[in-house]
């Protein structure tokens, strides 16, 4: 017993470290081989989630890690305070799908709150026909 706690507070330890250092070098590193080698298996665990807000643009691994997690109403805010209007479009689209399925009152409010050419209205068109009949309601 005495040997596991020991051996627990060391890699705690080393992880406190480690992540220290990431941290404070985050701007002179290639910050998606670093977010890669933080991943464990898929999963992102707390610090890396932390880290990836930090990250400018990293988007979208905050929104699949969220979808992951069958967390569809992060995923959605995720999306909704992406400020450059083109991943905002590309994300509310590409997930869209599962997004509308799961959280259907969310995400249109999400696409209302987006200006949207004819084209990308066009785009959704086919996601929309996919929302459950209960949230048109």
């Amino acid at each position: 017993m005495k040997r596991d706690k020991v051996f627990q507070e060391c890699v705690s330890k080393m992880e406190s470290e480690f992540f220290a250092f990431i941290s404070a070098q985050i701007h002179n590193l290639h910050e998606e081989t670093i977010f890669q080698l933080l991943q464990s298996h898929g999963r992102i665990n707390d610090y890396c989630l932390e880290l990836a807000k930090k990250i400018k643009n990293n988007e979208e691994t905050l929104v699949i890690h969220s979808i992951n997690k069958q967390e569809f109403r992060e995923a959605l805010s995720i999306i909704d305070s992406a400020k450059d209007p083109e991943i905002k479009f590309f994300l509310t689209h590409k997930y869209g799908l599962v997004l509308c399925v799961r959280e259907p009152s969310y995400y249109l409010q999400i696409i209302s709150r987006q200006k949207l050419d004819e084209t990308e209205k066009d785009k959704l068109s086919a996601i929309l026909l996919q929302m459950p009949k209960h949230a048109m309601a």
